[in-house]
């Protein structure tokens, strides 16, 4: 199941209109790197348009726009999971599973991922780009490579995996929030549209960005793995794996993400296996 949008920009706003279509396999996900993927064919019905430019969302913009010098680098401060895991990191910074992991982790992850793959894709840039310095993203998202990049939607203090291939222009969302088609449409709130028509606008004639959300995912059921689950899309996407076929295992999500930030210049295989690690 997958819910589109359509995100332009009028006026400085973001204007939203919403589709949803039936996706009824796991071999759902076109892929620009393997040759053995095939495009969706399904139909596609329109619903009522949605605009962000009532006094609440305007309201929202303005506190977005605010933050944006105080976007948050470091994990913040969750709820705390019951079992007690510790692991260490550059053998000074520790992370205890239950806490919602630091940004700058996350970018580490994706830099060391990239890497290995050789500059595969565009995006994996650090999150906090994203948001200080949008006037520059066309030079990053040139267009001519695959794109995957996790956001932070800072009205929600949640992570999300956006890709775009280069088979069509549709930017395909991955939410652990999002997994209802209600929950889609109200997912895609005023800043993380922002954020994602700042890294693809240059690329459409249009100026408009088509966002589909892939909700027949995982649901999140607690406050602080939204980090995790992002690292777990991002890898298997890297690997033209479909995450909707997945069941996540979080604590083994969390040692081996834990495990890798410890290994200096990992090498593609140990990247390739991992969602065997900790999928099922």
């Amino acid at each position: 199941m997958t819910v589109e949008y359509s995100v332009s920009s009028s006026d400085e706003r973001i204007a939203i209109l919403s589709s949803a279509s039936d996706v009824r396999t796991c071999k759902s996900l076109s892929s620009p790197i393997f040759t053995n993927s095939t495009p969706i064919n399904s139909e596609n019905f329109n619903v009522c348009p949605i605009t962000l430019s009532e006094k609440d969302s305007q309201k929202e913009h303005e506190k977005i726009a605010k933050q944006k010098d105080e976007i948050r680098i470091t994990g913040g401060t969750e709820r705390k999971w019951t079992t007690r895991i510790i692991r260490r990191v550059h053998s000074e910074e520790v992370i205890s599973y239950g806490e919602r992991i630091a940004d700058d982790l996350i970018n580490e992850y994706c830099d060391k991922l990239n890497t290995a793959l050789r500059n595969r894709f565009d995006g994996m840039l650090a999150i906090q780009y994203i948001a200080l310095d949008p006037q520059n993203l066309d030079r990053l998202i040139t267009g001519k490579k695959p794109v995957l990049q996790i956001l932070l939607d800072q009205k929600r203090e949640h992570y999300v995996l956006v890709e775009r291939t280069l088979i069509d222009d549709i930017v395909v969302v991955f939410d652990s929030l999002a997994t209802s088609r209600k929950k889609a449409r109200d997912a895609l709130n005023h800043g993380l549209a922002e954020q994602i028509f700042n890294m693809f606008k240059h690329l459409s004639l249009t100026k408009e960005v088509k966002v589909r959300y892939e909700i027949a995912i995982e649901k999140q059921d607690d406050v602080w793995s939204c980090g995790l689950r992002t690292v777990a899309y991002i890898t298997c996407r890297a690997f033209d794996r479909n995450p909707q076929c997945y069941i996540f295992n979080m604590e083994k999500v969390f040692k081996y993400f834990c495990n890798l930030l410890n290994v200096q210049n990992p090498n593609v295989e140990e990247f390739r296996h991992a969602f065997r690690r900790f999928g099922k």
